[in-house]
C-alpha cells in the first residue's frame, strides 16, 4: 500500500508537470479519444455481428449496440462543438491550476496532514462512542436469543451520545473548513503576489496563521450550521 501510495503521488506530479506545458493538447486529445472510442467500438460491434446468425440474439444486440455508441458519440460531438469556448476556459483553469501547485509543491502534503487529522479523530470518536454505548443496564434478548444480552439505554446516556454525535459532526466539518480555508489563502497569496516580472508564490504556514490569529471563530461558525443541518438530517433518517 505504501508503494501503491507513492507511485500515485508520483505520477500525479508528473501529470500535473506535463498538464502545466500542454494542458490543451492533453484535454483534446482526451475529448478526440473519446470521440474515437465511441465510433471505433461502434464500429467493431457493427463489423462483427456478421460473425452470428440473423437469427441469434447476438447479432441484433451488436447491431443496436453499434447503432447506441454511435449515437451517443454523434451527441458528444455536437455537445463539444458548443462547448467549445467553455472547454477552452477549462483548459486555461487547468493551467492556472497546475502552475499553482508548481509554485506551491508544499499543498500537496496537506490532503495527506489533514486525511490523518480526520482519521485520528474518528477513531478517537469511535472509541468514546463505544464506551457510551456499552453505558446501561445489560438485559438478555427475547427468545430465541435469549442467550444474548443488550444494552438498555436511560435518557441520560441517550443524550450523552446524542451530544457526542453532535460533536463528532461539528469537529470533523471544522477540519474540513480548516482544510478549505488553508488552500484558498494560498491560492489568493499566490495569486496576488503575480506581477509583470516574477511569478507568484503561495504559502499553507500564512493561511494557518490567518486561521489562528483571524478566522477561527467564523470557520467554527459555519461548521456549527453545517454540523446542525447534518445531525438534523440523522435524526429525520432515523425516525424515517
Amino acid at each position: 500500500m505504501a508503494i501503491s501510495c507513492g507511485v500515485a503521488v508520483v505520477t500525479a506530479i508528473v501529470y500535473l508537470l506535463i498538464l502545466r506545458c500542454c494542458a490543451g493538447v492533453m484535454i483534446w486529445m482526451s475529448i478526440f479519444g473519446i470521440l474515437g472510442a465511441m465510433g471505433g467500438g461502434g464500429y467493431w460491434l457493427f463489423a462483427t455481428k456478421d460473425t452470428y446468425p440473423t437469427d441469434d440474439p447476438t447479432h441484433m444486440y451488436m447491431q443496436y449496440g453499434a447503432y447506441a455508441l454511435w449515437a451517443v458519440g454523434g451527441l458528444f460531438l455536437l455537445v463539444t462543438l458548443c462547448c467549445c469556448s467553455r472547454i477552452q476556459l477549462a483548459v486555461a483553469i487547468m493551467k492556472v491550476t497546475s502552475s499553482f501547485i508548481y509554485r506551491t509543491p508544499t499543498i500537496i502534503l496537506l490532503p495527506i496532514i489533514f486525511l490523518v487529522l480526520v482519521c485520528a479523530w474518528i477513531v478517537g470518536w469511535t472509541f468514546l462512542a463505544i464506551w457510551i454505548m456499552s453505558v446501561g443496564e445489560p438485559k438478555a434478548r427475547p427468545a430465541p436469543l435469549q442467550f444474548l444480552t443488550t444494552v438498555e439505554w436511560n435518557e441520560q446516556t441517550r443524550y450523552i451520545f446524542l451530544y457526542h454525535l453532535f460533536g463528532g459532526l461539528w469537529v470533523n466539518a471544522f477540519l474540513i473548513g480548516c482544510f478549505q480555508f488553508i488552500v484558498a489563502a494560498a491560492c489568493a497569496i499566490w495569486y496576488f503576489s503575480h506581477t509583470s516580472d516574477t511569478a507568484g508564490s503561495g504559502s499553507i504556514c500564512q493561511g494557518i496563521k490567518w486561521i489562528l490569529r483571524y478566522h477561527l471563530g467564523s470557520i467554527a461558525f459555519g461548521s456549527f450550521i453545517i454540523a446542525l443541518v447534518e445531525f438534523i438530517r440523522i435524526i429525520f433518517e432515523y425516525y424515517r
